[in-house]
């Protein structure tokens, strides 16, 4: 998500490190 205009991943990243890459691809 996006806050104070830079994007956060640590959400994403913490459980599923190579998810990080299909989660890009899925919402950029």
């Amino acid at each position: 998500y996006k806050r104070n205009n830079e994007w956060k991943f640590e959400a994403v990243g913490a459980g599923q490190r190579g998810g990080l890459q299909e989660y890009l691809n899925k919402y950029n």
